[in-house]
């Protein structure tokens, strides 16, 4: 689960403040960051942030709750060019991290049966402020997806006129399932990653 704060400037850059707490399968991977140098810390998380070009971290601290097995982490970092200027309008991907994203291929004629191994719960809730002087155009219509193979959820409220809380939810079931909804299955992942991918168009005033 990730929350916290983020702010859009006029020039595109994006500083934000969050803290992703991990438990279950991931808490493995996640624990390890706290044993690392401080230069192979940079590249790890450089790595994992890969779609957040020139990302810079002012601050990264985590605590490793052994017992309990959850491990948070609390990053600070600023993004230069995350949103692209058009005319007089900011445009903005608005999940900057934990996106879903899918390489998997439709087939013709599945020969076999899949499993889905591990189901998951991916939530990413923040609040965003945007520049003096810009707006939403328009109310954002909540998406809502449901399936066998999970649910999906993305909302935008506006908190008032600077600020906007956004909150998406991605739950991934686990199960078996016959070859026949394999095509479904991949349809639906791309589903997913191309909500995560939906962008916001902030208006000037």
């Amino acid at each position: 689960m990730v929350n916290g704060t983020a702010n859009i400037s006029i020039d595109g850059t994006l500083n934000t403040k969050l803290s992703e707490v991990s438990k279950g399968l991931i808490y493995e991977n996640l624990a390890r960051y706290a044993q690392l140098t401080e230069k192979d810390l940079d590249l790890r998380l450089k790595n994992r942030f890969s779609n957040l070009q020139g990302i810079k971290f002012n601050k990264t601290e985590f605590n490793d709750n052994w017992n309990d097995a959850i491990f948070t982490s609390n990053f600070d970092f600023s993004v230069p060019n995350y949103a692209k200027i058009q005319g007089n309008n900011i445009i903005i991907n608005i999940i900057p991290i934990n996106r879903e994203e899918t390489s998997l291929k439709k087939a013709k004629d599945r020969k076999f049966d899949f499993k889905v191994e591990s189901g998951y719960v991916d939530e990413v809730s923040y609040v965003l402020t945007i520049p003096n002087g810009y707006k939403m155009p328009q109310s954002f219509e909540a998406i809502k997806v449901k399936s066998a193979f999970g649910e999906y959820s993305l909302e935008i409220h506006p908190k008032d006129q600077n600020n906007l809380e956004i909150k998406r939810v991605y739950k991934q079931l686990p199960g078996s399932f016959s070859k026949e909804k394999y095509n479904e299955y991949v349809e639906f992942r791309r589903q997913i990653a191309g909500y995560d991918n939906t962008k916001l168009l902030l208006e000037k005033l």
